[in-house]
């Protein structure tokens, strides 16, 4: 441990190479008035930040990324867990009902189900016993909706363009999460893979399922890196879970907000509804398409975008940058009812190696939080406008020496980051009930991520009348889509 004046010492340095740091006055941008005329620009290896203009005050606080209690935390302390043990401490998690009858008359009754996100970087190794995973990540009786997205799964990046299936995985998997689920959907984008799970009880309120892959990788072809989307009406409500897997590196993250857009965007563009088009629609399989293009995806390239709100009488600044290129808003949040986006986003934390160790050392989690730099671009950044994020309240999941619980010592000794992260939208009838790393499973240098929702679906007595004479068989089986380029 550190001594009081050592701690002084690293706590000024910190602020030198944090200016978002302690006690720095600042608002976000919206509240700030910018010329754009002038030449305002940012440095992304330090912190996305605004000040307040002279002579307006801030009140001398620092600004907390997330107003919620749970993360108002005092220095060297560390915020308590926001697992599932504290949900079912909460009375938040209760298991379900024993068999499908009772499951669909409690859905009747309450309009919810609950959903449970994972995302897991495998690092191509082999995946623990199914036991560890059913415990850690899958725990039965729970939910309604499973999703499960994972990058480098089952091989490496490099094998993965060779040999794209994943079936061993989803066999894996399948037997992991449990005999009371479908497989309604499962796409693969070279290392990457989302899988979507559905409790037998409800599977036949089912009206629509789809999925794409956006690849964003060399040249915007390659599925080295990319995003999936699986795109689900279940009753009246329209779902989005999407995993991607971003560029990597601390210095690159100018990158990954252009492929968060880029994604965001082409999901939103293939498989949003427009004005309820696809609620009604009868269930569609999804089918093999293998190493090909989807039908339905027109080869548009997206940049950078114009905005709307950016016009030559509207010079206000409308993100934390002041690009040349204009930006628009995320368009997941307008296309769904319920958008859940997780991944390997690979946002790193703003600092060295030295400090960010020191900080924590010493739990001093309001600093590493405050430089997070996904944090800082939820709250500053248009193209991320309307998704949240859970309380970080578990360590930071990269890089770990696999098998053991020590940051990276190879000699690279890569900065501890929170890169596997789960956002969802804001503005959803949905509350989020558990967020947290699974520390016990070493087997990759990442920590798998989980999170789990309470949503209330639209749905009426039709939809459950439907149910009826339905629920529990199922008529149909999910086929993968598997791709590793796409080329228009």
């Amino acid at each position: 441990m550190l001594s009081k004046d050592n701690l002084v010492s690293l706590t000024e340095k910190a602020k030198s190479i944090f200016p978002f740091s302690l006690n720095q006055s600042v608002q976000p941008l919206e509240d700030v008035d910018i010329d754009c005329d002038e030449e305002v620009r940012y440095d992304h290896k330090q912190l996305l930040h605004a000040r307040a203009e002279d002579g307006e005050s801030c009140d001398n606080q620092t600004f907390m990324p997330n107003d919620d209690d749970t993360e108002r935390t005092l220095e060297g302390k560390w915020p308590a867990p926001f697992d599932d043990q504290s949900a079912i401490n909460r009375n938040l998690l209760p298991s379900l009902p024993s068999n499908f009858d009772e499951i669909k008359n409690q859905l009747g009754l309450t309009g919810t189900i609950r959903v449970r996100f994972v995302t897991w970087n495998q690092q191509g190794q082999p995946v623990p016993p199914v036991e560890e995973m059913t415990k850690h990540l899958f725990p039965h009786s729970f939910y309604h909706i499973i999703a499960v997205g994972t990058q480098e799964c089952d091989n490496s990046i490099s094998k993965s363009i060779l040999n794209p299936s994943k079936e061993n995985w989803e066999r894996i998997c399948g037997e992991a999460v449990g005999n009371d689920y479908e497989l309604v959907a499962g796409h693969v984008l070279g290392g990457t893979h989302l899988a979507l799970y559905i409790n037998k009880a409800i599977v036949h309120l089912i009206k629509h399922v789809d999925s794409h892959a956006i690849p964003t990788g060399v040249c915007d072809k390659l599925g080295n890196k990319g995003g999936i989307a699986v795109a689900i009406t279940i009753a009246k409500s329209t779902f989005c879970f999407l995993t991607a897997h971003l560029a990597a590196h601390q210095h690159q993250i100018d990158r990954r907000i252009y492929e968060f857009a880029k994604i965001s965007k082409e999901i939103a563009l293939v498989l949003g509804s427009k004005e309820g088009d696809n609620k009604n629609q009868n269930y569609q399989r999804v089918s093999a398409s293998s190493n090909s293009q989807d039908e339905d995806y027109d080869g548009i390239e997206y940049g950078p975008s114009d905005s709307p709100e950016y016009t030559e009488n509207n010079k206000r600044c409308i993100s934390c940058c002041c690009h040349s290129n204009r930006l628009e808003r995320n368009t997941l949040q307008d296309s769904f009812d319920f958008v859940f986006c997780g991944g390997d986003l690979n946002f790193r934390i703003n600092g060295t190696r030295n400090i960010v160790d020191s900080l924590l050392e010493n739990h001093h989690h309001n600093i590493l939080l405050n430089n997070d730099q996904l944090r800082i671009l939820i709250n500053f950044d248009k193209r991320f406008a309307g998704l949240s994020e859970g309380p970080l309240t578990f360590r930071p999941t990269y890089k770990f020496d696999r098998g053991i619980d020590v940051y990276d010592t190879s000699n690279k000794m890569r900065i501890p980051a929170w890169t596997d992260r789960i956002l969802f939208k804001t503005s959803s009838s949905s509350d989020l009930l558990s967020y947290s790393s699974v520390m016990d499973i070493r087997s990759s240098d990442h920590r798998p991520v989980y999170a789990t929702f309470q949503c209330c679906l639209d749905i009426d007595q039709n939809d459950l009348r439907e149910l009826d004479s339905t629920v529990g068989i199922s008529e149909w089986a999910c086929e993968s889509k598997s791709e590793v380029c796409i080329i228009s």
